[in-house]
């Protein structure tokens, strides 16, 4: 995913001080994706009508820079069903 360049999410807001631009392809995306494969192991049981999976509900909207344990990434919401919003986290 990094040599997808801007297409797939590098450098689309400032890295945290931790992550690269070009990384931010690979924490956007695949961060996308594995949300995904995670909350719909079976394609196709989980979509949100018209509008997909959870990550692609709230796709390039609320970008934002987390952190997780000691580092931070650049991560993009997914749909909640409880709050029925893109969160990036419960706390």
């Amino acid at each position: 995913m990094p040599d997808g360049g801007s297409g797939c999410g590098a450098n689309f807001i400032k890295p945290p001080a931790d992550e690269t631009g070009i990384d931010e392809g690979v924490t956007i995306l695949a961060g996308h994706e594995y949300g995904e494969a995670i909350t719909d192991p079976e394609p196709f049981t989980a979509w949100n009508g018209v509008s997909g999976e959870i990550g692609d509900y709230c796709a390039w909207h609320n970008i934002a820079n987390d952190p997780f344990g000691a580092k931070s990434y650049t991560t993009q919401p997914m749909l909640s069903n409880a709050s029925e919003s893109c969160v990036q986290t419960y706390k």
